[in-house]
């Protein structure tokens, strides 16, 4: 599977969801989920989930990112090998404020989608 961006470069000033996109799946394996955030202000959080569905009505959360609130490229694995067929995936997002300020929330961040590459570690010899 070539790189593939779930969600593109977006400001967000509150909760939501991307739009599904079709992900190649049919090798099974591992995915490689990179969360990019580029803009955050202080005191306030971002949740990220992948859902994936088989027939784009149907959702089910398969990852979730732990609370991040920091910018930064932070990454996780999601091994497809043990779910139904999984056809299209999609991002949801939801803000929260560690304090009662009253401007909005406001976060630009991207998600990714690419074939995990393994790595050995050579052994001692």
């Amino acid at each position: 599977m070539a790189p593939s961006f779930l969600l593109p470069d977006t400001l967000a000033r509150e909760n939501g969801q991307g739009k599904g996109v079709p992900v190649d799946t049919s090798s099974g394996g591992t995915l490689r989920i990179t969360l990019g955030i580029t803009h955050i202000l202080e005191k306030e959080s971002l949740h990220v989930s992948i859902w994936g569905s088989a027939d784009g009505r149907h959702w089910e959360r398969l990852t979730v990112f732990p609370p991040k609130s920091y910018c930064g490229n932070y990454a996780l694995d999601l091994d497809l090998a043990r779910r139904e067929p999984v056809r299209m995936l999609r991002v949801e997002w939801s803000m929260r404020r560690w304090t009662a300020a009253a401007r909005a929330p406001a976060f630009g961040f991207h998600v990714l989608a690419e074939e995990a590459r393994m790595k050995v570690a050579a052994g001692a010899r």
